[in-house]
């Protein structure tokens, strides 16, 4: 008999004395639970004396104290010798007739099993004196209930009484063969393939191969704690707020800087929820990236005085396992400060050059009208003085014109748009270009496109870019041409004139920039804040066929 044989001979008879215990042990709590019930049913019957003594005493009939005690009783009577019965209540004359003859022929009943009538289990209790027989009848329920917990414990222990051998021997077998198995492989390993045969040997390479694998989880530990004091070097110096929630969305890192920023640091473990009050916005924003699983990039919010940028990134396996979510944020609050100053110092820069383009305007046609003046103070002939006043008139006209259209372009802040027809737009832009400039002609290429304008505004930036397209070639083709690239309309206005110079091209758009003697400078800075008012925007471009080409990029889905 080899090693194998022996400890499986061993392992079966060590667990068959062990089942043998424990049939003996069950054995033994089913005799004392049977004693217990004896003795239970055993003071039901002193209870059913007393009960019935106090009976006796009484003057009157039958009068049982219904639904007292534990158990509760249920009702009881009495069986004369001649034959006659009384029972409270009446249903217990039923209860009565159901029970076996030979219990109802016995002197008494203790440690009776509970009988069962109609619905209830009864557990009956009854004694004979003077003739007569008295019996009382208490809920049974409880008791049978206790029988049938025992009796499925007992089909339990009996069925892995069975079981566990038929077990133990499948086991031991499994076992046994893949025992071979490793001690196969084992004799073909340079390690211990020489002493597999030579137990004292074999133990020693074990050893000697248990002392490796230590010292590779030493290795392994090592650097898993430099790993882990990277990590924590990294969470503490980072400029931002760290936050790391594990698979279950409990918070299992944040960074000091994070409590700066919050306020609040929460605890390891804790649920984000833990946020708010008073950081609601940043808990939703949070709460829809967890439940997405997607990520939010530079998201930003302001809430209790601070401008954060947020990033969110949920963090998966290469088995794209979700294992947890890292939320990156930083408090942008100084650097909003900076840019509103920034923007009030642009506003008055702005500001600047508009009041310096209406004092130029308003400077030369002032210094026009004084010069006609004069004149005219030292003209005598009439015809002359005509002259001076039709130029008075004139220039007095040109600085009326510069004061419509700025207060034009200063009060234009809203639009009213509904579908409308590109080629509408287009007929009552150029409606009065075509007989101002004979010498152009109109090229318009594209498909049939309705898209929500302000139809009377658009045209009016649409003619002042043409009019900029005649003015600068003076003849040929003025090329209008557009289409639809998914939900934007691309429309291009393109001339052959000389081009935008290149000190020119970043001032375009300004207001009261212009290279035109008799120009405004309002006409490109009104078509663009119209584009700007439909929600596009006015690009310019230098033609590749010579001169230059502005386009309206505007959305055409109603």
């Amino acid at each position: 008999m080899n090693f194998l044989q022996e400890t499986r001979l061993f392992s079966a008879l060590s667990l068959t004395l062990l089942e043998l215990m424990l049939i003996v042990t069950f054995a033994f709590t089913l005799h004392v639970d049977d004693e217990r019930g004896y003795f239970y049913a055993h003071g039901l019957y002193e209870r059913h004396l007393a009960l019935w003594k106090r009976v006796r005493e009484s003057a009157g009939g039958i009068s049982l104290p219904l639904g007292e005690g534990t158990p509760t009783l249920l009702g009881g009577g009495v069986i004369s010798g001649d034959g006659s019965q009384e029972f409270s209540p009446p249903s217990a004359r039923l209860w009565w007739s159901v029970l076996p003859p030979e219990m109802q022929n016995r002197e008494s009943a203790v440690g009776v099993r509970p009988v069962k009538a109609a619905d209830l289990y009864l557990q009956p209790v009854f004694n004979s004196s003077g003739g007569r027989t008295y019996v009382s009848f208490f809920d049974g329920g409880p008791r049978r209930a206790a029988e049938l917990r025992l009796q499925a414990l007992t089909a339990t222990v009996l069925s892995c009484a069975l079981a566990l051998p038929l077990l133990t021997w499948w086991f031991l077998k499994r076992g046994s063969r893949l025992y071979a198995r490793v001690l196969k492989e084992a004799r073909r390993s340079p390690v211990v393939g020489d002493v597999a045969d030579d137990p004292a040997a074999l133990i020693g390479a074990l050893h000697q191969t248990n002392a490796e694998l230590e010292r590779l989880l030493l290795e392994a530990t090592t650097r898993a704690d430099d790993l882990s004091a990277l990590s924590d070097t990294l969470a503490r110096n980072i400029p931002s707020g760290l936050m790391v929630l594990d698979r279950r969305d409990a918070i299992l890192e944040c960074n000091s800087r994070a409590g700066d920023i919050l306020g609040i640091r929460p605890s390891e473990g804790a649920s984000p929820e833990t946020l708010a009050p008073p950081w609601e916005q940043f808990l939703a924003l949070i709460r829809s990236a967890v439940e997405d699983r997607e990520a939010r990039s530079r998201v930003e919010i302001r809430e209790n005085g601070k401008d954060l940028g947020i990033t969110i990134t949920p963090l998966f396996t290469r088995e794209r396992q979700h294992i947890g979510t890292l939320v990156l944020f930083s408090d942008l609050t100084s650097l909003k400060k900076i840019e509103g100053e920034l923007r009030v110092q642009g506003n008055l820069a702005a500001l600047g050059s508009f009041a310096s383009g209406i004092a130029h305007e308003f400077r030369n046609s002032l210094a026009t009208l004084l010069g006609y003046m004069n004149l005219l103070q030292k003209e005598h002939d009439a015809a002359k003085g005509r002259t001076y006043l039709d130029a008075m008139l004139r220039e007095a006209r040109h600085l009326n014109e510069v004061v419509t259209r700025f207060l034009e372009f200063v009060r234009l802040n809203a639009i009213r748009p509904e579908p409308s027809d590109l080629a509408e737009i287009l007929d009552e832009a150029l409606e009065g270009l075509r007989s101002a400039y004979p010498a152009i002609r109109f090229v318009l290429e594209g498909e049939p496109v309705v898209l929500p304008a302000d139809i009377h505004l658009l045209a009016r930036a649409m003619r002042a870019v043409a009019e900029n397209a005649c003015q600068a070639q003076q003849s040929g083709d003025v090329v209008i041409l557009w289409r639809v690239e998914g939900d934007i309309l691309r429309l291009e206005i393109r001339d052959r004139g000389p081009g935008i110079a290149a000190e020119h091209r970043d001032r375009i758009f300004l207001p009261f920039f212009t290279t035109k003697p008799e120009g405004t400078g309002l006409g490109l800075a009104l078509a663009h804040k119209i584009t700007a008012l439909h929600g596009g925007t006015l690009e310019w471009s230098l033609n590749p066929e010579g001169g230059a080409a502005f386009a309206f990029l505007l959305r055409c889905n109603a």
